[in-house]
């Protein structure tokens, strides 16, 4: 017979937050090996230009582009950033648009850091925890058990539970 228990509306959410991390560090190690491979930019190869790549993606393809490609034009002080990338056959809008769907600038070091080895974005062990002790109150976790409890004590069905769950900002989570 399958049980309905009382969760923490949080925690409903973690899998969710957890599997968006994951994506948005694989999509992001994408970007960045696509940066890597522009023949003439110097590469993102240290923590700092990682850190300094996800706090301001657009930037720092703009800067590396205008460091490493540098053209003078008279009259001009910063020539446009896509000209200059057409010039020397950049996919920046290519690698621009990625950046601006998957937004790296959202990844939080709290949660990843580099790997020199691989030179890539990883997680962070004890990611996932550390999430989940940022959205789930002990008090939600407490108010659980305790209705848990009683609703096994009582036999509530999972009908009663789903309805009284809402109410109480709860999740519902059936088991079997």
């Amino acid at each position: 017979m399958k049980t309905a228990l009382f969760v923490p509306q949080n925690e409903c959410r973690i899998k969710t937050l957890i599997d968006e991390l994951t994506h948005r560090i694989r999509r992001t190690n994408q970007i960045i090996e696509k940066y890597n491979s522009i023949d003439g930019l110097r590469p993102i190869i240290t923590a700092e230009d990682a850190a300094e790549f996800v706090k301001a993606p657009i930037k720092f393809l703009d800067d590396s582009i205008r460091r490493d490609f540098y053209i003078r034009i008279e009259g001009v002080k910063k020539p446009d950033i896509n000209a200059v990338a057409m010039i020397f056959n950049i996919p920046y809008n290519d690698i621009s648009s990625d950046i601006r769907i998957i937004r790296p600038d959202l990844l939080k070091w709290d949660y990843v850091y580099f790997k020199k080895t691989s030179m890539t974005i990883e997680m962070k062990p004890g990611a996932a925890n550390k999430i989940r002790q940022e959205l789930v109150r002990p008090e939600d976790v407490e108010l659980c058990r305790y209705l848990n409890a009683h609703a096994a004590k009582h036999k509530l069905s999972r009908e009663v539970v789903g309805t009284v769950a809402p109410m109480l900002n709860l999740g519902v989570r059936v088991k079997s």
